[in-house]
């Protein structure tokens, strides 16, 4: 009797692997059915659309002609990441054979003002992304003399850009000086 319930367990589990592998192997190899793209933060913020992304991914070689076990998930990932607007983005694949691409955007903290350059935004990690076309942010205005050398990563590596940074920051988890303060002005010696 024990060894009639052994063989009946040892025969299920042995069903059960090779209906597990055999959907693994499906949905390893069926072709990509369609990119869906989840961005988060749309209400707030649309600097970046479902569009912007599919019409970089449109013609790449990561994803034409390729079975979705194919796909780098971490190529395309660094792919959209270099998206000015994209702080953060996950790739994933699901049963179906859909790519799916969750991004989350990049919120600006303050705007450059440079009466010598373009003006650009500062996210609240600390980079610097260029304006959108599509969508104006409204944040603290920064200008003067010092706001024509802000370049690169100043804001994250330099000592007098990690004070002004810490400041920005402040200014903006603080509703009342987030009400009272709306540009600030930074001279050629770095006064504010």
């Amino acid at each position: 009797m024990a060894v009639k319930k052994e063989i009946k367990i040892t025969v299920a589990i042995t069903l059960f692997l090779l209906l597990a592998g055999f959907a693994f192997y499906q949905a390893n190899h069926r072709s990509l059915n369609k990119i869906i793209v989840q961005i988060n933060d749309v209400s707030q913020q649309a600097f970046i659309t479902e569009e912007d992304v599919l019409g970089l991914l449109k013609d790449d070689s990561l994803l034409i002609n390729r079975s979705l076990a194919e796909i780098d998930l971490k190529a395309v990932e660094e792919k959209v990441k270099q998206m000015p607007f994209v702080a953060e983005c996950q790739v994933a694949r699901d049963l179906k054979g859909n790519l799916l691409i969750d991004i989350i955007q990049n919120r600006p903290l303050a705007r450059l003002i440079r009466p010598k350059g373009a003006g650009q935004y500062l996210a609240e990690n600390g980079q610097l992304m260029p304006l959108s076309p599509k969508y104006t942010a409204r944040v603290l205005l920064i200008s003067g003399e010092k706001a024509n050398g802000i370049v690169g990563d100043y804001f994250l590596t330099d000592v007098q850009g990690k004070e002004i940074f810490s400041m920005l920051q402040f200014i903006e988890k603080e509703s009342f000086w987030k009400a009272q303060i709306a540009q600030v002005d930074i001279d050629k010696n770095g006064q504010l």
